[in-house]
């Protein structure tokens, strides 16, 4: 599961269907190669790391296949529509933050990856730190019943930022998932 930041823009009653948002991930997201940095550089690379650490479980998924794995939210819930999709203001984060930790409950996943500091604000304080070995940075219990693995990440907006991990830790991350799933 992803935690990002806010929406960036509003989608339209019409657009904000299953279908709508299937049809949009088809065309905008689940592209082989990437040239630039367009519009759906953030979904790409978001999948992008998705399709990592699954290739650690399965090496001959394709990143269109990800789907059953991914789930996303936002750590805002509102949009100000800001220019270029500028992050919204921090009050937005705020207003929302009390809600992530149970979407996250209810979404039950095994792993965690917070894209942008309000993210990582938004689940932290709900997160207790699990001293497990080489697992000790990364393991966390989210409820009495829930120990997860959490990761925090540059937002990919960051280009230089994220770019430089996504090269250095990337493929570190998807090892440990790996190694600590299939023990």
């Amino acid at each position: 599961m992803f935690i990002s930041l806010d929406p960036g823009f509003k989608w339209k009653p019409e657009e904000n269907t299953l279908e709508a948002v299937r049809d949009w991930e088809e065309n905008n997201i689940y592209i082989e190669k990437i040239k630039g940095r367009g519009k759906n550089y953030h979904w790409y690379r978001t999948h992008e790391l998705t399709w990592m650490i699954l290739n650690k479980f399965e090496p001959d998924i394709k990143i269109a296949e990800i789907k059953p794995y991914f789930a996303h939210t936002n750590s805002a819930k509102c949009c100000l529509e800001k220019e270029y999709n500028w992050k919204a203001d921090i009050r937005l984060f705020e207003n929302c933050r009390e809600y992530i930790p149970n979407e996250v409950i209810l979404l039950d996943p095994d792993v965690v990856i917070t894209q942008g500091n309000e993210a990582k604000d938004s689940i932290k304080a709900s997160l207790k730190p699990i001293e497990s070995g080489e697992f000790k940075n990364y393991l966390f219990q989210l409820s009495s019943e829930k120990k997860i693995l959490w990761f925090h990440t540059y937002h990919p907006r960051r280009f230089g930022d994220f770019n430089r991990q996504r090269r250095e830790h990337f493929d570190d991350y998807a090892n440990l998932i790996y190694q600590f799933y299939s023990t």
